[in-house]
């Protein structure tokens, strides 16, 4: 079971450092886009031969972020689940992370619960806008329809506070100096959890 907590709590700190990363490399395309279009903070891409190009893109920009967004969130229900069993308010191996908070531990506080929700809000939002096929030029009162695709570089400023905010977020659930007495295993395997919870005596067979 040591192995398996090691190689979960490896994966955890990948993907907190890959969504790091994305976010950063969101910021510097940001800038990139300042600096070419400062007027309008829109960068046109192209079309290739494929066809249907920014629905492709836009596809591949929300697996991306849904990718980065489901291991920041696994981190942070882990951690849940942990703090529940600190405070002897455990039940379940999953619990809604979002609607239940920890009393005692701070990652994990209503406070906590309401930064991710907005967060998470903010990321489905930019995602869905970040790739247009067409758009409003506010400068010259036309608006331009095409296969091209047109990339918002204000909407990438949110993803990137979007990302930077729930990576943030899911190191202090994966750093905080309480979890080495309370997170047990880093697995979602209810199997793991249950064999972790027996060997502590938080729960005995019957």
């Amino acid at each position: 079971m040591v192995e398996q907590n090691l190689n979960a709590l490896w994966w955890c700190r990948l993907a907190i450092a890959t969504s790091a990363f994305v976010s950063l490399a969101c910021f510097g395309f940001f800038g990139y886009i300042a600096n070419r279009a400062p007027s309008s903070m829109m960068l046109m891409i192209r079309r290739t031969n494929f066809e249907h190009f920014p629905e492709i893109l836009s596809l591949c920009v929300n697996i991306v972020v849904t990718l980065c967004m489901d291991g920041m969130g696994y981190v942070h229900a882990v951690s849940l689940r942990w703090a529940l069993y600190a405070e002897g308010r455990l039940e379940f191996n999953t619990n809604l992370r979002l609607l239940t908070s920890a009393k005692e531990s701070s990652p994990n506080s209503w406070l906590a619960n309401a930064a991710w929700v907005v967060l998470l809000i903010l990321s489905y939002v930019v995602t869905s806008t970040l790739v247009l096929s067409e758009y409003e030029n506010w400068a010259d009162g036309d608006e331009i329809v095409g296969e091209d695709a047109w990339i918002n570089g204000i909407v990438i400023l949110g993803l990137v506070s979007a990302l930077l905010g729930q990576a943030i977020l899911s190191l202090w659930c994966l750093r905080e100096r309480r979890s080495l007495n309370y997170i047990k295993t880093w697995s979602l395997n209810p199997l793991i959890n249950t064999l972790a919870c027996l060997e502590v005596r938080y729960i005995t067979y019957r």
